[in-house]
């Protein structure tokens, strides 16, 4: 029944234009004359098929509507067809025809009209057999016309028509389909119902969905409205209708001179009583009632109030990402499962190094893609840092404004990369306190994340058996900036840390059962920075280790 209903409420949403009924309305009658230029195709029936093949025509009209009683109609046509005998002494002939019809308008709305007439009069038959002789027929005929109006009082019309003509004691018949164009003149003629009636009314929505949530974007929806005829005074009424049938919100105005051609509403999203409306599907109903007591109303379309958040279950894959091109996890996967009200307008993907340094962006339009994914190189082609941690953001934007995000972290392995004469590997996440060559000193967390570094490192290590390890040490110094206090600082300092920091991560390897004959320690200082010294925000990636493979 839920799903019934919702279909309905949809249905009944579909136009945003109205105009009353005949019981709603008393206006003022108005003639309205139409000529109507036409062409023409007639099909011949019956006795008159066996003469007659069919032909085009063409035809010019006079429409008078309103003359006697509101929707009653008249037309005087004049016709002429093209038609060829199928007798063989008989080369064309040419039908001319003069009728009156006499109808009723059965449906009348802004969108197209229905008039079926009933109407007599007289062929004119043409005939060219040893020069030209002219015979008249009466006929009856009855016809439907379909009116679909343009702009500027223009419409299009499609007529499907019958006709029977009596030729002495014979009786023909003709199937004939006229599509023509005309254009209404009205005439106001004598004034039996009030002047100031209700005609037409219109409504329309400027959005598909508004997020009334004070951040100053689309808090509020408006909507187009009309109503005529142009001198038309009176009420209206703006309605806010929910997906229930409910409505919570209410307006009241006057109608006036200035209101006739277009004007505008606003909802800010709140009800009757102050609250803000929840979440969903609503619509809007326009009614006007003219002095007089006519009412009429539009309905908009169904538009979406969202404030709510896109909710966004973020999945990372694999779980030690390892982008060394050894075929092993060398690719990650970005995938999430996000379900919004309004829909996904735009996301993005953004990682950073841990010490908040953008790495990589991703950016996409709509909904997000399902998954993305990604070599592990950065937007600035640089390598990514072995047994790191880089925090992830998807950010994600619906069509009302509003956004969340989701965060994950991706944690790279140990990373081999492959050189001339062997391989390396650069760890710049094993900390050492400033000035200290001891890693497992600090808090407990730094600890605990040096000591899983060495044990990885020392796995790796295990699968290189037939090479031999040179570790390299290497420092930040921190008296750049003064070559001369710099130069002392690192022979007396930085040199000599570095060196004993490649000690302390082979005494950590050895105790790991890497055999200590296979390893050389050097420390380079501050001679071989990683990234530059003004660099301040990542210079503290210089303090690290790099350890080198090579064959025996």
């Amino acid at each position: 029944m839920k799903s019934i209903g919702i279909l309905l409420f949809i249905l009944s949403s579909l136009s945003g234009y109205a105009e009353t009924s005949p019981g709603e309305i008393n206006p003022q009658k108005n003639i309205i004359i139409s000529p109507e230029l036409a062409c023409s195709y007639s099909f011949p029936a019956g006795n008159a098929a066996r003469t007659l093949f069919p032909g085009w025509g063409g035809e010019l009209g006079l429409h008078a509507e309103n003359i006697f009683t509101d929707k009653s109609a008249f037309l005087v046509n004049f016709g002429y067809d093209f038609i060829r005998e199928t007798l063989p002494d008989i080369d064309s002939i040419v039908i001319v025809s003069l009728s009156l019809f006499a109808g009723y308008r059965i449906v009348d709305n802004p969108l197209f009209r229905i008039t079926p007439s009933a109407g007599c009069g007289f062929l004119g038959h043409i005939v060219e057999q040893d020069g030209y002789s002219l015979y008249f027929d009466p006929h009856l005929a009855v016809q439907s016309e379909f009116t679909l109006p343009l702009v500027y009082h223009f419409s299009v019309s499609a007529t499907p028509r019958l006709m029977l003509f009596f030729e002495g004691h014979d009786i023909g018949m003709m199937v004939k389909v006229c599509v023509g164009i005309k254009r209404d003149f009205f005439y106001r003629g004598e004034k039996k119902r009030p002047a100031n009636t209700v005609r037409h009314v219109f409504i329309s929505e400027d959005a598909r969905v508004f997020s009334p949530d004070g951040d100053g974007f689309m808090d509020t929806i408006s909507f187009s409205v009309d109503a005529g005829p142009d001198r038309l005074t009176g009420g209206y009424e703006f309605a806010i209708i929910d997906e229930y049938g409910r409505r919570v919100r209410k307006m009241e105005g006057v109608i006036g001179t200035a209101f006739a051609y277009e004007s505008a509403l606003t909802w800010n999203g709140y009800d009757d009583g102050g609250q803000r409306a929840s979440d969903g599907g609503y619509r809007a109903v326009f009614t006007v009632q003219s002095d007089n007591g006519a009412r009429a109303s539009a309905e908009s379309g169904i538009f979406l109030l969202d404030t709510s958040p896109p909710v966004v279950r973020l999945s990372i894959v694999p779980e030690i990402f390892s982008p060394d091109d050894d075929g092993i996890n060398d690719t990650l996967s970005v995938s999430a499962t996000i379900s919004d009200l309004s829909g996904i307008a735009d996301w993005t993907i953004i990682i950073e190094r841990p010490g908040g340094t953008r790495v990589k962006t991703f950016t996409g339009r709509g909904p997000f893609p399902g998954s993305i994914e990604w070599d592990g190189i950065p937007d600035n082609g640089e390598k990514i840092e072995s047994a790191a941690l880089y925090p992830l953001y998807l950010t994600v934007r619906d069509e009302g404004g509003n956004h969340a995000v989701a965060a994950g972290m991706i944690e790279t392995d140990i990373l081999i990369e492959k050189r001339e004469g062997g391989n390396s590997i650069v760890v710049s996440n094993i900390y050492f306190e400033p000035y200290s060559s001891d890693f497992a000193s600090g808090s407990g967390e730094i600890i605990g994340k040096n000591r899983a570094v060495i044990t990885r490192l020392a796995e790796i290590l295990k699968r290189f058996s037939s090479c031999e390890i040179v570790i390299e040490g290497h420092s930040f110094n921190e008296f750049h900036r003064d070559k001369k206090r710099a130069e002392k600082a690192e022979r007396e300092v930085f040199f000599p840390l570095s060196k004993k920091r490649a000690d302390a991560v082979k005494k950590a390897l050895v105790e790991t059962g890497i055999d200590g004959s296979r390893i050389t320690t050097r420390g380079k200082g501050s001679s071989e920075p990683l990234v530059p010294y003004d660099d301040e925000k990542n210079s503290g990636r210089n303090r690290r280790v790099e350890i080198y493979l090579e064959e025996r």
